[in-house]
């Protein structure tokens, strides 16, 4: 009789151990999946930060003091000080939507391009 009660207990014993681990992995899991999301917001916060910030000093310079400036600048990785894992591109596209207008571009890079950040304003004279 001993022995059909430990049977019993064993195959009751293995699937509630089988339903624990199922229940601490996949609260691994979700530990996991809610890192890499704040990760990647704090990502998306910063590259819209370091566009939003290079169009407003832009266009306190205003549109006249634009024109003497390259079309494209490009700052790469490893290039601005305190987010060396950004690179940001800003275009100046003249005469755009319309004559006497220029178009700001700026498109902030990360994680070796795989993630965009991209911002316009347009500027009249």
């Amino acid at each position: 009789m001993g022995k059909n009660a430990s049977s019993c207990i064993h195959p009751k014993l293995v699937s509630a151990l089988a339903v624990f681990l199922v229940a601490v992995m996949g609260g691994t899991a979700t530990t996991v999946a809610v890192r890499d999301t704040e990760v990647f917001n704090q990502h998306v916060i910063t590259a819209t930060t370091l566009a939003t910030e290079k169009l407003e000093s832009l266009k306190a310079l205003g549109s006249q003091r634009l024109s003497s400036m390259p079309l494209t600048v490009n700052e790469g990785y490893n290039t601005m000080t305190d987010f060396p894992t950004f690179r940001r591109q800003t275009t100046i596209v003249k005469d755009t939507p319309d004559i006497g207008m220029k178009k700001v571009t700026v498109t902030v890079w990360w994680d070796g391009n795989a993630n965009v950040v991209r911002m316009s304003l347009i500027l009249a004279e």
